[in-house]
């Protein structure tokens, strides 16, 4: 299981600091919503995370003073649009026992600072079907925010993975598939500063690469 944290008033100067070659000064704040299941309590900024740095013990595994927000297998987090998109790759809570209320093979959140809300832009139902079967996504990992509209995601689940576009509505498309290194995924999706460009990674065991991905690109509208 995996935390959100929220850094709040963090800077950075002085002395080194634990591991990190710097000081830093601010607070580490776990994210806590009510659960829907029982209603009331905490909305947004949640309990300090006791130790920021994680110098001895990992920010999930440490005690907290009262309840946060879990998800299983959070992954790629992106800022864009005035808040925070972050995903969640996968929940089986009947095999697991992770706590979530549905399964689902992939979600994609973004978090509003200001109205401090949580909204889901898209959801990936189980997949029933063979991985091989076109628009059966699973496992979404990296993420992006496209300057011409809507999100990239990084594939990392069975079968062939993809980069996947999910455009403003939340319908996902296939941008790309990996034909070439068989169970590698897709990683590390950015865009060049001017949008002409799109990076991503292919890594496996047996095979990584860098892709330059150039369009061309049409607005979203």
């Amino acid at each position: 299981m995996n935390d959100l944290a929220i850094s709040r008033r963090v800077l950075l100067g002085g002395a080194a600091g634990a591991g990190f070659g710097l000081a830093y000064a601010g607070s580490l704040e776990a994210f806590a919503r009510p659960d829907p299941r029982h209603p009331g309590g905490n909305s947004g900024y949640g309990p300090l995370v006791p130790d920021r740095v994680a110098a001895t013990i990992s920010t999930r595994s440490q005690a907290y003073a009262e309840p946060v927000t879990r998800s299983r297998k959070l992954e790629g987090a992106w800022w864009g649009n005035g808040g925070a998109y972050f995903v969640a790759s996968f929940a089986r809570p009947e095999a697991n026992g992770d706590g979530s209320l549905n399964a689902h093979d992939g979600q994609v959140w973004f978090y509003d600072p200001e109205s401090r809300t949580i909204t889901l832009k898209t959801l990936f139902a189980p997949n029933p079907q063979s991985p091989e079967q076109p628009g059966t996504w699973d496992g979404p990992d990296n993420i992006t925010v496209s300057p011409h509209g809507g999100l990239i995601l990084a594939e990392d689940g069975n079968g062939k993975n993809h980069l996947i576009g999910v455009d403003r509505r939340g319908d996902p498309y296939a941008l790309a598939r990996n034909e070439r290194a068989q169970g590698g995924e897709f990683c590390g999706p950015a865009f060049s500063a001017d949008g002409r460009i799109l990076f991503a990674n292919i890594q496996s065991p047996t095979y990584g690469a860098t892709l330059a991905i150039t369009g061309p690109w049409r607005r979203d509208r």
